[in-house]
């Protein structure tokens, strides 16, 4: 009996230890008014121990980051953009202290929210622990919801050998992607301070690499040509690797 006991207390102390809570994960996400603001730690080199800021727990310690995005085209191009929209799940900001980019802070924003490209809109706000950062990335994280695609566009292309016919482009992409803006100025953020981050998608970039005469050889789904994940494949892979170069910051 008494053997017994023994086993069951060092069962109980077991289970116990498994549950118990581990203290080196960081601390719950801070939140501004609205919208919804959080600042968390994500893995990098050397990554800032957002442990050691105890100002992030303070929303008066940080300074805001305004998103705004637009579309524009800043090149001839194969296809003629005429619809499109976007849709995302974070917004984020990667602050670095170092012009080697060795040293990462990371504060995103969960928005879950969906854009039409061709007009400009505002999507949401970052809040950002007030300091002089030596660069900066932010980040749009797009993904598919049961609704709408990550990132939809529609067009047309130019003339086909001068024969006024042209061929219709839709492109769907059904994937998680972040695409990143570069800032590779220095930013000092005060207290309490908002600054707007206007971000351009280049829709002339995503074509980069492709030209008329390859889409006219692309085979068509009811007289248009789909560029998707199950669709002219190679194209579509094209199209995201060109997204990471399609986006330009300006932060003022």
């Amino acid at each position: 009996m008494k053997q017994g006991v023994i086993i069951c207390a060092i069962a109980c102390t077991a289970i116990f230890a498994s549950c118990t809570k581990d203290s080196s994960l960081s601390p719950a996400a801070s939140s501004l008014a609205s919208p919804e603001i959080s600042s968390s730690q994500m893995p990098a080199r050397n990554s800032v121990d957002l442990n050691a800021h105890p100002s992030i727990q303070t929303n008066s310690d940080l300074a805001v980051v305004n998103y705004q995005l637009s579309a524009t085209t800043t090149s001839p191009q194969p296809i003629q953009w005429t619809s499109g929209a976007m849709s995302f799940t974070t917004l984020g900001f990667d602050g670095y202290q170092n012009a080697n980019d060795i040293m990462r802070s990371h504060f995103e924003t969960n928005i879950n929210q969906v854009m039409e490209l061709m007009t400009p809109a505002s999507l949401g706000a970052v809040g950002v622990v007030a300091k002089k950062y030596d660069a900066a990335d932010l980040v749009l994280t797009l993904a598919p919801t049961s609704k709408s695609a990550a990132l939809s566009l529609s067009g047309v292309t130019g003339s086909i050998n001068g024969s006024g016919t042209n061929l219709q482009i839709q492109v769907i992409i059904n994937k998680t992607i972040p695409v990143v803006g570069k800032w590779r100025n220095q930013l000092a953020m005060n207290i309490g301070q908002a600054y707007n981050a206007r971000l351009v998608l280049n829709l002339s970039a995503l074509t980069n690499g492709i030209t008329l005469a390859m889409l006219q050889q692309l085979p068509k789904t009811n007289g248009v040509v789909v560029i998707s994940d199950s669709s002219n494949v190679d194209f579509y892979n094209m199209i995201i690797a060109n997204l990471q170069n399609a986006l330009q910051v300006q932060i003022g």
